[in-house]
């Protein structure tokens, strides 16, 4: 939930939470439902596609796109962000 929530897709550390334990994150592809899931470098974490189109989600991460980390990618094309260190 924390990178969920660093990467932007997700206002607050409490929606991203909610977001990870709902099913609505995917790690490298596989649905994630445990916010303390350890994400391990080089691992991909991405919206599921069904919610890409949601206006509150949208906004949170299209509007974070100068809030910059330096271990962690955006990728706004793919919905997804990388975790490189």
């Amino acid at each position: 939930d924390n990178l969920v929530y660093r990467a932007g897709f997700a206002r607050s550390i409490r929606q991203a939470r909610q977001m990870v334990s709902h099913g609505l994150i995917a790690v490298d592809g596989k649905k994630v439902d445990i916010p303390s899931y350890p994400v391990r470098p080089g691992q991909v974490i991405t919206l599921k596609e069904a919610y890409r189109t949601n206006e509150m989600f949208k906004q949170a991460f299209l509007e974070l796109k100068s809030f910059d980390l330096p271990y962690v990618e955006k990728s706004f094309d793919n919905w997804s962000a990388t975790l490189i260190r």
